[in-house]
């Protein structure tokens, strides 16, 4: 590798690097926000953007956070308590994230 195509390597992960600390920056000041944190903030700024897709279903960031919702009250409701292990088995499609989402 010559010299300039080092350099132009190093830029690049330099660059990358930078944006990695920027995004992760604000986690940082807020230790205790979560994915459910940003799923909600998503949903109100976002409400009726597509947020998933595949092939049998679309949802909406309103969808997808109402959705996670409804599985959050049932995982209250049969007593699943923080930091207790659950297993999630089923196609790869946006319900997942919902259901994944919710549990979290």
């Amino acid at each position: 590798m010559n010299l300039l195509s080092r350099i132009k390597s190093e830029a690049a992960y330099l660059t990358g690097f930078l944006r990695t600390l920027r995004r992760t920056t604000p986690i940082a000041k807020s230790p205790n926000r979560t994915i459910r944190d940003l799923s909600e903030e998503l949903a109100a700024k976002y409400a009726d953007r597509v947020a998933l897709i595949s092939e049998r279903e679309t949802f909406t960031y309103r969808d997808w956070n109402g959705r996670a919702n409804m599985y959050a009250g049932w995982a209250r409701s049969i007593g699943l308590k923080k930091g207790e292990v659950v297993a999630l088995m089923m196609p790869n499609r946006p319900e997942y994230l919902s259901i994944w989402l919710g549990i979290a």
